[in-house]
């Protein structure tokens, strides 16, 4: 799969970043609670990307 801009690529990884979060659950674990933060993070950075309306310039 080819993906044609960073708005993808992050909709891609707040896709599959929710199938893990979902997969996940809420554990006990803390090392597991440390991935679900992770997992969070990633979202919300994916969606602030999406909310900005452009690519970023790459060199």
């Amino acid at each position: 799969m080819t993906l044609q801009s960073d708005t993808e690529a992050l909709a891609s990884i707040e896709e599959e970043a929710r199938a893990m979060l979902k997969k996940i659950g809420l554990p006990d674990d803390p090392v597991k609670k440390e991935v679900v933060i992770s997992l969070r993070q990633i979202i919300a950075i994916a969606r602030y990307r999406k909310g900005l309306g452009a690519d970023p310039v790459v060199d």
